[in-house]
């Protein structure tokens, strides 16, 4: 809960601090080691921001949607 408390009353400076509190706060939450912020352009998904061990998810990384929802 203080998590979800600290992003919703700090003043963040950039979406990279945003995006590594909301991380944070979701593996927290979920016992996750991993947690993804993307974005979906056309048919590809972005990796905006990522909290993880893997390389996999790479900030920038893309990913080909083509296919998965027709």
């Amino acid at each position: 809960m203080k998590q979800l408390h600290k992003i919703a009353t700090y003043n963040h400076h950039n979406l990279e601090e945003l995006f590594a509190d909301y991380l944070q706060a979701g593996c927290e939450i979920f016992g996750t080691e991993t947690g993804i912020i993307g974005q979906v352009k056309g048919e590809l998904f972005v990796i905006k921001a990522a909290q993880s061990k893997q390389d996999y998810f790479a900030v920038g990384r893309e990913f080909n949607l083509r296919g998965y929802f027709m």
